[in-house]
């Protein structure tokens, strides 16, 4: 089944065939993982990945699923963490080496760092559509030309000292827009 998303303004943002949600880990097949998702929530991406620590130089295992509504960071069978995909401010995604890191940007609230070795693009292509049908705006996407993204990604810390590392508009790649004639 090919859809196609028009924004209230009438412009279409993509076609794209949406028969099944994609599920690399039997995530839909689990009850006791659907039961983690709020009523009305349809499952879009359900995947393995690492999550960056803060408080030092290593990553957890973590499960990141993304619904019509929220991103969730899912350890095991427990939500660790809901974000609403309205109050995502944009996505950091490394520009050279492994190409595998992105951050979430949440300006109200501390940032994600995570690594996708597989399925990055997915993810970020998902989000972007999904921001663009939910806000009709495009949702900012910035390279960034290291590897790793220490230094764009908000800590606890920086949000309690009022820093915010969302990259400046010169590092958006306006070429990741869905939407044309916005920034």
């Amino acid at each position: 089944m090919e859809t196609s998303s028009e924004t209230p303004s009438g412009s279409v943002l993509y076609k794209q065939s949406r028969k099944q949600p994609i599920d690399y880990i039997g995530f839909t097949t689990n009850p006791k993982c659907m039961k983690l998702l709020s009523p009305g929530e349809t499952l879009l991406f359900a995947d393995k990945i690492e999550k960056w620590m803060f408080c030092g130089n290593w990553k957890q295992d973590r499960t990141i699923v993304i619904t019509t509504e929220n991103i969730y960071n899912v350890k095991k069978d427990k939500i660790k963490r809901c974000l609403p995909i309205s109050k995502l401010g944009g996505i950091s995604k490394s520009l050279v080496g492994t190409k595998t890191e992105f951050v979430l940007h949440m300006p109200t609230e501390y940032d994600y760092r995570y690594v996708s070795k597989q399925h990055r693009g997915e993810i970020l292509e998902i989000l972007k559509h999904r921001y663009a049908e939910k806000m009709d705006d495009n949702l900012t996407i910035f390279g960034i030309e290291t590897e790793k993204l220490f230094h764009v990604s908000t800590t606890e810390k920086d949000m309690k000292k009022g820093i915010s590392r969302i990259p400046s508009n010169g590092l958006r790649i306006n070429g990741e827009d869905l939407i044309q004639g916005r920034e």
